[in-house]
Order: structure tokens, then sequence, then C-alpha cells
């Protein structure tokens, strides 16, 4: 499937970046966006509720 990459280096690198800036990356299938986006937004505002305090 054309963009689908599992553990990509770049990406990798960048999760760590973000993560050390205290963030908390998320990923997605594109199969999921395009055919479950309801289930998808379920999961970003479930994690959205978990967030303790915003910098």
């Amino acid at each position: 499937m054309v963009g689908q990459h599992v553990g990509d280096l770049d990406d990798i690198k960048r999760d760590r970046r973000l993560m050390d800036m205290g963030f908390k990356v998320l990923r997605f299938w594109s199969n999921d966006v395009l055919r479950n986006i309801d289930g998808v937004m379920r999961e970003i505002e479930r994690e959205i509720g978990n967030v303790k305090s915003f910098r």
C-alpha cells in the first residue's frame, strides 16, 4: 500500500524528538484513517482525555 511503512528510521528519530519534548506520538495506518475514521477519532479523543497537563 502506498504511504505505508513500518519502522522507517526517519519516523523513529522524529518520534523520539517529539517524545523528548513531552509529546505523545499516535500513529494510524492509512487504511484505518480512510475506512475507520470514527475509530481513529475515538482513539485520539481518548488520548486527549488522558492528558494530565499541557506545556
